[in-house]
């Protein structure tokens, strides 16, 4: 942003003391004027000002229901899908626990810790009135519950299929494909050599 303005500044000031007159008392209070609308300019598009106005405003983005009290019919409709998937989260939640406990146990896995990924603990808070309580918790799991299922996946790819996918600008690669093998890569493939399967059952 200084160096912007520390770069126009012989260019602004020939530009003034050009068409002014050097030395006129007027082209002097001109300069200032001009200086501090550049100044302002420079700031306000700078990448400094753009990181403070980042801090301030994207923080306002959370919380919005509480910005739109005039939606409050169109909250009201969608609670129901809101709160009807609560079903189907409970159903994938035993689902993916007799999945994790049984092939986690039959490939000699550790278990991934629940309760590093599923926390609900918001509804504490006393500024809080009910509906918001309720919110909290159901979000906490709801949200812990799609990470938790995520890291049990991502677990799961490692051991059956550790290939990264063909590059693409357009697709986000998930941080566990780290370690892949590199799409076509059938050298490495190849390398993989097949060992004896221990007995069944977890390793201590």
């Amino acid at each position: 942003m200084f160096a912007n303005i520390i770069n126009h500044y012989p260019q602004s000031v020939f530009f003034i003391q050009n068409n002014m007159g050097q030395g006129n008392v007027k082209s002097h209070k001109i300069m200032k004027k001009y200086f501090l609308f550049f100044f302002i300019y420079q700031a306000f598009y700078s990448n400094y000002v753009y990181f403070c106005l980042k801090i301030i405003i994207i923080p306002l983005y959370y919380m919005n229901f509480k910005k739109f009290q005039n939606r409050f019919i169109y909250h009201f409709i969608s609670a129901p899908f809101i709160y009807g998937m609560l079903i189907p989260f409970v159903f994938f939640d035993v689902c993916l626990e007799l999945y994790h406990r049984v092939c986690f146990f039959c490939y000699d896995l550790p278990y991934v810790e629940r309760g590093h990924y599923i926390k609900i603990d918001r509804h504490k808070l006393n500024y809080l009135n009910y509906t918001e309580k309720a919110n909290c918790m159901y979000c906490g799991y709801a949200n812990g519950l799609i990470n938790y299922a995520r890291v049990i996946t991502a677990e799961t790819e490692k051991y059956w299929c550790g290939i990264k996918h063909q590059a693409d600008k357009n697709f986000v690669e998930p941080e566990h494909h780290t370690d892949f093998i590199e799409y076509g890569d059938k050298e490495a493939y190849d390398e993989i050599q097949p060992q004896s399967y221990p007995e069944l059952g977890r390793q201590e």
